[in-house]
């Protein structure tokens, strides 16, 4: 599902949403230990630099704080992209950049805060009232996969693809893209000799149980 319609602030409520509390909870669950920061959802405030009321106002926008270049971040906006309607997100603002119905692959924001440091995301009313903790859990939260519990290719991404990452002494994005590809065709090809006669190992640039067991790791799948 993607973005919902966008619904402006008219005025300000007293305390932040339900909604906005349960995804805040979540957020911070996951990522707090990392950095992130509950940086604030209810504010009585017009939109920076304007004369609107900005949806803190009404409860139903959140402000997640992150350190400057925190590769976390950018996890957490891949994530909430994946489900913008599931969530009923409405927008969200990051890097200088705003994604909404209007613009779900992004677009320059050019409001006053360039929002480099936090991810400022928005619900809508139904959102802000009726999201609850548990619906956030269940389509946002992702059991972390472990090293060797699958086969791993280009495309694939998640905790065990930053392990095998850190292995290979590369950049730990946990996005498994054409560096990682290229630096498993590397390992492959020297694990080609070492193992000769012991391991059918390609090449290939992909994970499977003869490479994660050159690496070390026993396959569990």
């Amino acid at each position: 599902m993607g973005f919902p319609p966008w619904q402006g602030a008219t005025r300000c409520s007293d305390s932040a949403t339900l909604g906005g509390q349960a995804l805040m909870r979540f957020i911070i669950e996951r990522y707090g230990s990392k950095g992130a920061a509950n940086w604030g959802i209810y504010n009585c405030r017009t939109v920076r630099g304007g004369s609107t009321t900005s949806l803190h106002g009404e409860g139903r926008a959140l402000d997640v704080g992150f350190p400057l270049g925190d590769p976390d971040g950018d996890e957490l906006l891949r994530r909430l992209l994946r489900v913008p309607g599931r969530l009923g997100i409405q927008a969200i603002i990051y890097e200088r950049r705003i994604y909404s119905g209007l613009s779900p692959e992004g677009r320059p924001y050019t409001g006053v805060a360039p929002h480099f440091d936090h991810l400022h995301i928005e619900l809508t009313r139904e959102a802000g009232q009726k999201l609850t903790y548990e619906t956030v859990k269940r389509v946002l939260h992702r059991q972390p996969r472990r090293a060797g519990s699958r086969t791993l290719r280009n495309g694939d991404s998640g905790a065990d693809v930053r392990w095998l990452q850190g292995k290979l002494r590369i950049e730990t994005d946990a996005e498994f893209g054409p560096v990682t590809e290229a630096a498993v065709e590397g390992f492959e090809e020297l694990a080609k000799e070492r193992f000769k006669g012991k391991l059918a190992i390609k090449a290939d640039g992909v994970v499977g149980k003869s490479c994660w067991k050159a690496i070390g790791v026993k396959p569990t799948y």
